[in-house]
Order: structure tokens, then sequence, then C-alpha cells
């Protein structure tokens, strides 16, 4: 028995290496050719063909028959009870019994004296797992039969992905179940854009203060802003005042200004002409007083 746990190890890791594909016609092939070993009652016949029938599993591409299954796990269970391994060879029986229960142990193998045939009358269905496996790819199928794993005995499991079967292997009673490998493509990271919190609280708008005019500005007495000439007054003033001079001093025959002792003849045009005089004074001192009060304004 040791010798087929290390083979179903086996079996199951070189399960991607076949080179030949094993049809279900096949593996019933070497069955026939283990139950001849119990015929001849040549053990070493019957574990050679057990051991072959493990090693092509893995190879195995069509759905197995549940009667194919019940037959290898007869003579399993069969070759266990000749070893004297009677735990696993109650259990295979049992599954053997669960998965054809109108099939009994061939009598041309054993006569109907034998006690093999009083054991196999007495032992009950084996029971299934009430938890399904599930797998990466497809579904498991146990024995061609359940999708529920047997629980303590060896079972053949195959992987149906559709009407394909892309995994065959034989698997020990608490051995891992065999995986596909599921290629995945590599899948450019997705930037996550972090949620932005809306704040239900209304911040008083900062608006930027116009800035402030300067009260203290000094002022530029613009004194062209009624004149782009300003030395016409100025000059005006200045004219008047001699003009007035000289005429009075006509008027006056000198020029004393303080009193007039004589006045000259013919001094009509004369005084009118220092009125003038004195009336563009006047006039050029009034635009100056302007302009010197509009730059202090």
């Amino acid at each position: 028995m040791i010798a087929l746990l290390a083979l179903s190890a086996f079996n199951v890791a070189h399960a991607q290496d076949c080179s030949t594909q094993i049809t279900s016609q096949a593996l019933d092939n070497n069955l026939d050719s283990v139950a001849m070993g119990f015929v001849e009652m040549d053990l070493d016949k019957v574990k050679s063909g057990l051991e072959s029938i493990q090693q092509n599993t893995p190879c195995l591409t069509e759905g197995i028959e549940s009667e194919v299954a019940h037959d290898y796990h007869m003579l399993n269970g069969l070759y266990n009870y000749f070893m004297g391994d009677q735990e696993s060879a109650q259990n295979s029986l049992r599954l053997a019994k669960r998965l054809a229960p109108d099939k009994s142990i061939p009598t041309h193998l054993f006569d109907d004296g034998h006690e093999i045939h009083t054991l196999y009358a007495g032992l009950e269905y084996i029971e299934l797992d009430s938890e399904v496996p599930v797998s990466s790819r497809g579904v498991y199928v146990f024995n061609g039969q359940t999708i529920n794993r047997p629980v303590g005995t060896q079972s053949i499991v195959q992987i149906k992905e559709g009407s394909s079967i892309i995994l065959s292997a034989i698997v020990e009673a608490n051995e891992a179940l065999p995986v596909v490998e599921v290629a995945t493509a590599t899948k450019t990271p997705e930037t996550v854009v972090a949620p932005v919190e809306v704040s239900t609280k209304t911040n008083p708008i900062q608006q930027e203060k116009p800035p402030q005019e300067n009260t203290n500005t000094v002022v530029t007495a613009d004194i062209t802003k009624e004149s782009d000439f300003p030395w016409i007054w100025t000059g005006g003033v200045a004219a008047s005042s001699l003009g007035y001079a000289v005429t009075y001093s006509q008027f006056c025959g000198g020029f004393d200004t303080l009193y007039c002792e004589q006045a000259q003849q013919d001094t009509r045009s004369l005084q009118i002409a220092n009125y003038a005089f004195l009336g563009i004074g006047a006039f050029s001192a009034y635009k100056m007083t302007r302009g010197l009060k509009s730059s202090t304004e």
C-alpha cells in the first residue's frame, strides 16, 4: 500500500507530462488484465496492473464511466484484502458497492464459499462529504458519478470544464485535490482617486481688499491746468505795472506816483492806456490766485 501511495502522489504531479493520451477504453482493458491476475492468483500481476492504471490515469482525457470506477475500486479493495490492509480494503469495497449496488464480487474470481462474499454483503455504502469542493476552473467529478468526494478512501477525481476533461488523477483519502493553474494576465494598476470630502460648512469668501488711497499724498500744484502758458499771467502783471508807471508819469509829468502835482495835456488817451494796463494786471493777479488756490485743495 505504501508503494501505491507513492505512485499516486507521483501521478498527480506528473499530470502535465503525458506524451500519450489515455482513453476510458484503454483504462478498462488494463482492468481486465488486473482481473486475470486474480484468476491466476498472481498478486504480482495484480500489483503491476494497478500501478499501471495509477500511472496512466493523469493522462486520461475522457470522462470515466462509473462502472469503470467501480471495477477499479473493487479490484483495488480485493488486493488490499489479500495484502492484509483490512481498513483500506473495506473502504474501497464500500465505494465500489455504492457506485454499482446491483453488482457483487464475481464468482469466477472467488467461488461462492469464499468469505469475501460474506464480508462484501455486510458492507454499507461509503459516505460522501457534504461540502462540494470548488475548482478554479470547471468542476470536480469523483469516480465518474458525483461532485461530492467519498470520505476516507481513495478516489478517481477529474476536473470537467464544459464537455472537456482538463485534469484526471487518483488521490488518497486525506490528500489535497489537484488544481489547474489559471493563467492571469498582468493588469495595469488603476489609479484610485480618493473621494473628495465635501464640507457642508460655508466658509466666508475672503476677497482681496482694494488698495486704499493714500490720503496723505502731496498733490503737486498744476499751474498749467488753466493755461499752457503760465508766464503770460506773471508777465502780464509785470507789463501792466510798468505800463501803469509810464502812463502815470506821462499823466502827472514825472514818476511821482504818490502825488500828481500837474497833469499833462491830452491825458485822455493816457488814461485809457493806464486803465488798460491796470485791467491786465488785475486779471493776471486773479488767474494766479486761482492757480495757487487749486494747488492747495
